[in-house]
């Protein structure tokens, strides 16, 4: 069980290093990538460990299996990539 956690730890670092590596090569999208991490934060995150704006487990979970059906596996680094462009392109077309 430990390693399977452990495992499961080392998956989504990877995959959150997929992400952060990505964006650094793109400092357009840093302001809506900070907007949308207060957005999708969980409720008064500044007061539980790790004290970061990150998402519920079960806000991730629910993202993941509307997006592609299984939550066993997060989605590849470029559609997040891609969705925070969508979402700047829209902030765009509003004003």
């Amino acid at each position: 069980m430990v390693e399977f956690k452990r495992k499961e730890l080392t998956l989504k670092v990877a995959w959150f290093l997929k992400i952060l590596l990505s964006l650094i090569r793109r400092p357009s999208l840093w302001p809506v990538t900070i907007k949308q991490l207060f957005k999708i934060a969980k409720t008064r995150w500044f007061l539980s460990f790790p004290f970061l704006p990150i998402p519920s487990k079960d806000f991730i979970d629910f993202r993941v299996i509307t997006y592609q059906g299984d939550k066993e596996d997060f989605p590849n680094a470029k559609v997040v990539i891609t969705w925070l462009d969508w979402v700047a392109d829209m902030g765009k077309s509003k004003t």
